[in-house]
C-alpha cells in the first residue's frame, strides 16, 4: 500500500507543477485530492490515530493551495504597488 501511496503523491507533484508551469487552475484541486487521497488511504489501511499530524497535514494543504491559486492569479495580472505583496501576506 506504500507503493500506492508514493505513486499518488508523485503524479500530485507532476500535477501540481504542470499547473503552475503551464497556468492550468483546474490541476491544482486534482493533486490536492491525490494528497488527500494518499494520506487518508495510509489512515485507512494502517489504522493510524488521528494525531497532530493530520492538523498539520491539513494545514500544509491549505498552504499549498493558497500559494498555487496566488501564483496562478499572479501570471496574468498588472504589476501590483509597492508593498502589495506583503500587505496580502498580512
Amino acid at each position: 500500500m506504500l507503493r500506492i501511496g508514493v505513486r499518488a503523491g508523485a503524479v500530485a507533484v507532476v500535477a501540481l507543477v504542470a499547473a503552475l508551469v503551464l497556468g492550468w487552475p483546474r490541476l491544482v484541486p486534482l493533486s490536492l485530492v491525490l494528497l488527500g487521497g494518499a494520506y487518508a488511504l495510509y489512515l485507512a489501511v494502517d489504522d493510524a490515530p488521528l494525531d497532530a499530524a493530520a492538523s498539520v497535514f491539513a494545514a500544509g494543504l491549505l498552504v499549498t493551495a493558497e500559494l498555487a491559486y496566488w501564483s496562478l492569479e499572479e501570471r496574468d495580472a498588472v504589476p501590483a504597488e509597492r508593498g502589495e505583496g506583503l500587505r496580502r501576506l498580512g
